[in-house]
């Protein structure tokens, strides 16, 4: 599997650091959704943060960078 190569060669995500507990390739798919469902948790926080326009303290060269990054 990708991930075990991974942990293999040093080279550790957060989805191969969950699976340092278990090498289930089960696990790995459980894993992965849990962590793409943090990810676009998370994404949608930060766009709250990136939209706000009154009072936010984000700079507008950070909002561009993530709207940018978001809108590929």
């Amino acid at each position: 599997m990708l991930m075990q190569r991974e942990f293999k060669e040093g080279k550790l995500n957060a989805v191969a650091l969950h699976l340092s507990n278990g090498d289930n390739e089960k696990v790995e798919e459980e894993d992965l959704k849990q962590m793409m469902t943090m990810i676009k948790n998370k994404r949608r926080e930060m766009m709250k943060f990136v939209t706000k326009e009154k009072g936010s303290i984000v700079p507008r060269a950070c909002k561009y960078a993530f709207w940018n990054m978001c809108t590929f």
